[in-house]
């Protein structure tokens, strides 16, 4: 399938979206707030105008259970670099705006896994929406969206990851993992979708 096929795909509506993560806690640590928040204003207006659905999910962070204890040191070294930060006025004004997205108050469907395909009421959500494309959107992109990507290609799903829409703490990490996940995902962002759903 090509740009304008999936181009059909959003004009008609022929999607949904799963938002992963969307809690103050991660987008507080991502480096790209304002692309985020200026995807997910556009982002709400086009679910509106094409009453596509949208779900919200909590996935817990990774957590190792092995007993190498220079990789479980490893990981623990990695999550401390970004520590809470005193945020600027922009960050601050950032934040506001991301508590005030209608996706804030929909009911979050939590997963007892960082993978969500296995999960009962993820799997009630397709079997409902009868639609193969997913648009995904989240926190963080090189960890709980990089492995739902891959595990939904799996599961003959076909995901779409709205790079604006997703974020990480660290930036390297973040364009590093969409690199990688071009090969086996559709990537578009906010200005893509734009002109794929036209004047609707």
């Amino acid at each position: 399938m090509g740009v304008q096929e999936f181009g059909s795909k959003i004009r008609d509506g022929n999607f949904f979206h799963i938002a992963i993560n969307t809690d103050e806690n991660y987008f507080r640590h991502a480096f790209s707030k304002m692309e985020y928040i200026m995807a997910y204003e556009y982002l709400e207006e086009l679910m509106d105008r094409l009453s596509v659905n949208s779900y919200r999910l909590k996935v817990p962070k990774y957590i190792y259970r092995g007993e190498d204890k220079d990789f479980e040191h490893y990981i623990n070294e990695r999550r401390s670099i970004f520590k809470d930060h005193p945020l600027n006025k922009m960050e601050e004004g950032f934040m506001d705006r991301f508590r005030q997205f209608k996706i804030q108050k929909y009911k979050e469907i939590e997963s007892d896994k960082m993978s969500i395909w296995n999960q009962k009421s993820v799997m009630e959500i397709i079997d409902k929406e009868k639609k193969n494309h997913i648009l995904i959107t989240g926190f963080d992109t090189d960890n709980e969206i990089f492995i739902n990507a891959l595990n939904a290609s799996d599961m003959g799903i076909v995901p779409v990851i709205l790079s604006d829409g997703v974020s990480a703490p660290s930036e390297r990490n973040h364009f590093n993992t969409l690199e990688l996940m071009s090969r086996f995902t559709y990537m578009v962002d906010s200005r893509d979708i734009m002109l794929m759903a036209g004047d609707l």
